[in-house]
């Protein structure tokens, strides 16, 4: 598990729509081969250049801040290869609004609510994040499979964003005494099947039981559980 802060004031991914671009003359840009010449459609007609720029202007360089301070917290660390889990808060200053005047200048009002329901887009937030983790802490988003605490809060203190990533791991085995059952079960699931045809057939079964209880208890598939013993089975063999 990694965590880590990002200061400054969280930016939203924008969207992204497809454009042309022109010349300072008006002209359209076309796409070129390694040798100059133009990239013909099926129609043969020049194909235009096309682009996807981002339509939040802030993105680009509260990425980058979330990309630097990830790569601090990763130091030492490899790329996380499995499935995660994250976990982001965003903190925003408080409007003026939110605080008393005269008297009670600088105190905040009771009325003033704690997390903040204003734009940006909680979710167009956390997509700035996750594309700003990917080749850093993860290979690819597409590892997110469940979201941990994700909330948009005010606060008095500087803006930032706290990113926390976790891998999903094997909960299971957390509890006091499954870890010496997995064990005992790989061991089961290891044993050489070699023998009579009723004898294999018998075993297999049993085995395919164990297999599954271990998938129950890890949450892993029951056949990543048979490969790894029929691994285990040929390292042993001389």
């Amino acid at each position: 598990m990694i965590s880590f802060t990002v200061y400054g004031k969280p930016q939203s991914r924008g969207s992204k729509s497809p454009m042309t671009i022109r010349t300072a003359d008006g002209y359209l840009v076309y796409r070129k081969d390694k040798f100059g010449e133009m990239i013909l459609d099926k129609n043969r007609r020049p194909i235009p250049v096309i682009v996807m720029p981002d339509s939040a202007k802030g993105s680009k360089p509260w990425m980058a801040a979330v990309s630097a301070a990830a790569g601090e917290a990763m130091a030492g660390h490899d790329l996380i290869v499995d499935l995660v889990i994250l976990s982001v808060s965003f903190h925003f200053r408080r409007p003026k609004s939110d605080y008393g005047t005269g008297r009670n200048a600088g105190k905040l009002k009771k009325s003033a609510p704690a997390h903040h329901a204003k734009q940006p887009d909680l979710s167009k937030l956390v997509r700035g994040v996750e594309d700003a983790l990917t080749g850093i802490v993860y290979r690819d988003d597409r590892q997110i499979c469940r979201y941990g605490e994700v909330e948009k809060r005010w606060t008095d203190a500087q803006e930032r964003a706290v990113i926390t990533v976790s891998e999903m791991g094997v909960p299971a085995v957390k509890e006091a005494g499954q870890a010496d059952e997995i064990e005992r079960l790989q061991k089961i699931i290891s044993a050489d099947l070699d023998g009579a045809v009723d004898e294999t057939h018998r075993l297999t079964k049993e085995r395919d039981e164990i297999a599954q209880q271990m998938a129950k208890l890890t949450g892993r598939s029951m056949w990543n559980h048979v490969i790894e013993a029929r691994k285990a089975i040929a390292k042993a063999k001389p």
